[in-house]
């Protein structure tokens, strides 16, 4: 008789199985697990920097008429910002306030993924206070 483990093993799932299956669908491209995490971060980053509208972040999406320049690597790693924090507000602030850092000062990508490391490693992000609470 074979015994085998209750618990799943590997790393646990950071996105849902359907939000997996949603860009399963629409990215016929993507077949790891890991390229759908990444482009789950991506689309975090994406909506928590205003789509592409926002001037302030033309230094990560460029909008080019209807198309889009994207500094992937750097918006994947923004994105990953918001698992450290419970409440998606504070998350998609974390991300702007990251962001803004990085479009400032046009860093590399090398610098800028080395700037969101030091951002994920802070015991506790300082959180600004909101104008409406």
């Amino acid at each position: 008789m074979e015994n085998f483990s209750e618990s799943r093993r590997g790393r646990p799932r950071k996105i849902s199985a359907a939000h997996e299956e949603l860009y399963q669908d629409v990215f016929k491209e993507l077949t790891t697990k890991r390229s759908l995490n990444n482009m789950h971060y991506l689309w975090s980053a994406y909506n928590a920097l205003g789509k592409g509208k926002d001037p302030r972040y033309a230094y990560l999406i460029d909008r080019i008429g209807e198309s889009h320049r994207w500094r992937k690597t750097i918006l994947t790693a923004l994105g990953r910002l918001g698992d450290q924090c419970d409440d998606e507000r504070d998350a998609t602030d974390w991300i702007c306030t990251t962001a803004d850092y990085i479009c400032t000062y046009h860093l590399k990508t090398a610098d800028a993924l080395e700037h969101v490391r030091e951002q994920r490693e802070l015991e506790q992000w300082e959180v600004p206070i909101h104008a409406d609470g």
